[in-house]
């Protein structure tokens, strides 16, 4: 397991990451001017298929905030899809 932790003025960030059962998981817990926040990543194989699945859980978010992360989350899945298709 590997643990991390940035501190920058209002905000926090602690998380780790481990392999569980084979599988790659990530968690970002965040504390942004009280306002709390997590990041939760698994990568897992599918030997079938000769690919990885991800699952990604993220929030809670203000509503205010919901279409500005959702966009910032879908642009950072096309550029994993776009590099891990390149090579």
């Amino acid at each position: 397991m590997m643990r991390q932790e940035l501190v920058r003025t209002g905000h926090k960030s602690d998380g780790y990451s481990s392999l569980h059962f084979g599988n790659i998981y990530v968690q970002i817990n965040n504390d942004y001017d009280g306002q709390k926040f997590v990041e939760k990543m698994l990568i897992g194989d599918n030997e079938d298929e000769k690919s990885s699945n991800i699952n990604l859980v993220f929030g809670p978010y203000k509503p205010e905030e919901y279409e500005a992360k959702l966009a910032e989350w879908e642009n950072w899945l096309e550029d994993v899809k776009r590099v891990s298709e390149e090579g």
